[in-house]
């Protein structure tokens, strides 16, 4: 049986998923960090993302402000009824327009999809691979979507047996769009 040492790189001919990329260092030179010191400047480390476009924040937050908005528009798709109830009560408590209602519902699901997103790209970083990426936002928006539906049928009202399938639905639809920070990020 081969043994591996600490030295060797996942990806080679006896492990072909290369899920997590090394850390590369610095090819500063000694003066340019000289100079750095006697600046007093700490200078950051850029070379984990040197083939990257943009940090993960960046593109986690476009990936899931498109997700945030899918996600409320599946769920306006498969429960169009449910969704105008709250939105109309809303409305006629805030003295506007449903529509109005309605647009203020998708940017603020936009939002908070984009925080939820820059969140997710930020901590799955070292995942380089698109596919396992999409499988894990599948699985954790799913489960956690699951896990808040449980809890506010325990503890609150709850969703409501109308609701339950169009919120794991949108869940799913958030992380698979999610799941393309990957591509938004990277160069190639």
């Amino acid at each position: 049986m081969p043994t591996y040492s600490d030295d060797e790189e996942l990806g080679t001919p006896n492990q072909p998923f290369l899920l997590v990329r090394r850390h590369v260092p610095s090819s500063r030179t000694a003066a340019e960090l000289d100079a750095d010191e006697e600046l007093g400047s700490q200078s950051l480390d850029l070379s984990a993302i040197h083939d990257d476009r943009m940090t993960p924040a960046v593109s986690g937050g476009i990936a899931g402000f498109l997700g945030g908005t899918v996600a409320l528009a599946v769920v306006h798709g498969l429960r169009p009824e449910a969704l105008a109830r709250s939105i109309v009560v809303v409305a006629d408590a805030r003295g506007v327009d449903p529509a109005v209602a309605l647009g203020i519902a998708y940017a603020t699901a936009a939002a908070l999809g984009s925080l939820v997103g820059a969140t997710f790209a930020v901590v799955t970083r070292y995942l380089r691979k698109w596919g396992p990426l999409a499988l894990w936002a599948l699985v954790f928006f799913v489960s956690l979507a699951m896990l808040l539906l449980a809890i506010s049928s325990a503890y609150g009202r709850g969703a409501g047996a109308t609701l339950t399938g169009p919120i794991l639905a949108a869940s799913a639809a958030f992380g698979f769009v999610v799941s393309f920070s990957l591509p938004i990020r990277r160069r190639r």
